[in-house]
C-alpha cells in the first residue's frame, strides 16, 4: 500500500521519522508529495480556523498511484460539533488530515512526538482503527495536550491485532 503524504500550507515536518513510524507500525512505506495551499473555501471567517471535513474533500482530489492520501495541515482545524481537532480521518476510508497548529509548545521538545502520536491516530484511523479505552495506546481520543502527552506512543496489543 502506497501512502501519499501532503503538506497542506507548509512544509511536512518530521517527514524522516514519519516514514519510519508508519513502516514500523503498519509495514508500509509513504511518498511525500509536493506541498499544496490550504483551500480557502474551507477557511471559516468567524471561527479563524479551516473546516477538517472540507479538508478531506480537497485530499480527496491527490490522485497518482496513492491508495491513501495524508495532509499535514499547519492551519488549525475543526469540525462543527467541536473547537477543534487535532485530526480527521475516514474510519478506513482513503482520506485523512492532522493539524501541527495545537501540537507545538514554546521550547519545540514536545513537538515531534506530538506530531507523530496524533499522526499515527489518524492513519490507525484509515486502517479501520476506532478509539480505545487503553490509556497508553495511541488510538485513544485525545481532546487535550495532556491526554496526547500521556498516552503513549504506540499501539496497544489489541489494536495491533486488528491492523
Amino acid at each position: 500500500m502506497r501512502i501519499c503524504i501532503v503538506g497542506l500550507g507548509g512544509d511536512v515536518p518530521f517527514a524522516e521519522e514519519l516514514r519510519k513510524a508508519v513502516k514500523k507500525e503498519f509495514g508500509e512505506e509513504i511518498s511525500v508529495l509536493k506541498t499544496v495551499p490550504m483551500d480557502r473555501k474551507a477557511y471559516d471567517e468567524g471561527r479563524g480556523q479551516y473546516d477538517a471535513e472540507k479538508m478531506l474533500a480537497q485530499l480527496a482530489k491527490v490522485g497518482g498511484d496513492c491508495e491513501k492520501a495524508f495532509g499535514i495541515a499547519s492551519a488549525d482545524l475543526f469540525i462543527p460539533r467541536l473547537n477543534f481537532v487535532f485530526g480527521l480521518s475516514e474510519m478506513g476510508g482513503r482520506e485523512g488530515i492532522v493539524s501541527t497548529a495545537r501540537l507545538k509548545e514554546e521550547d519545540g521538545t514536545l513537538f515531534k512526538e506530538r506530531f507523530l502520536k496524533e499522526a499515527l491516530h489518524e492513519l490507525g484511523h484509515l486502517h479501520g482503527l476506532g478509539h480505545c479505552t487503553n490509556g497508553k495506546c495511541l488510538m485513544r481520543f485525545s481532546n487535550s495536550l495532556h491526554e496526547v502527552d500521556s498516552k503513549g506512543s504506540g499501539f496497544c496489543e489489541r489494536c495491533k491485532a486488528r491492523l
